[in-house]
């Protein structure tokens, strides 16, 4: 792996089809890459959990993007914004 990779775009990916590897591997992502700052999980299959593991496994994170991030729940948003960041975009559809 890159342990010192320090941004990560898993933005708007393609056929994402089994929704439980994706959510163990942003689990597994956050505790090896340490040194990250920056990510974008636009439209990623991401849960609340996982976001949990992101935002304390990642101590560096000072970016975070989510756009139209279905499975987070309300819970998860408020977690999220306790933590202090340098940026944190939040779009949710708005339909």
């Amino acid at each position: 792996c890159f342990p010192l990779l320090q941004e990560l775009d898993f933005g708007y990916p393609s056929g994402c089809k089994n929704y439980n590897s994706y959510v163990d591997g942003v689990e597994a992502l956050s505790l090896a890459l340490i040194k990250l700052r920056k990510v974008n999980l636009s439209l990623f299959p991401i849960n609340d959990q996982s976001l949990f593991h992101l935002f304390n496994n990642c101590k560096y994170l000072e970016e975070v993007i989510l756009f139209k991030c279905d499975e987070i729940t309300n819970e998860g948003f408020a977690f999220a914004l306790r933590i202090e960041l340098s940026c944190f975009a939040l779009v949710e559809d708005l339909r």
